[in-house]
């Protein structure tokens, strides 16, 4: 009963505590070197400290969970078509491409 107060007073909480940030994150998108920009942003700088994870433990990572989602598939839900794994499997590496792609956490 109450979503749609949640939903506009999230969005004026947002403008009212955080406008000069949103303010200042449009104009840098117009900007050229708005990535050194970005920068300068302190997780950027806590982050840069780690070395870099390897592509190859991201290939682990998908071959674990497509092992696991296949296991799970086929003792909790024996009478689910086994072709059902592909399509989520895609829909994860779109995610952990787009994730990379974009540096999304």
């Amino acid at each position: 009963m109450m979503f749609f107060a949640w939903y506009t007073s999230t969005i004026v909480h947002a403008l009212l505590f955080n406008h000069s940030q949103m303010l200042e994150g449009i104009r840098n998108t117009f900007k050229p070197k708005r990535c050194k920009i970005q920068m300068m942003d302190i997780h950027y700088n806590l982050i840069s400290k780690y070395p870099e994870v390897p592509q190859w433990w991201y290939g682990i990572v998908f071959f674990i969970s497509f092992v696991m989602a296949f296991v799970a598939l086929v003792v909790y839900v024996p009478e689910a078509p086994k072709w059902v794994i592909y399509p989520l499997q895609n829909i994860e590496i779109s995610c952990s491409f787009l994730r990379s792609a974009y540096h999304l956490l």
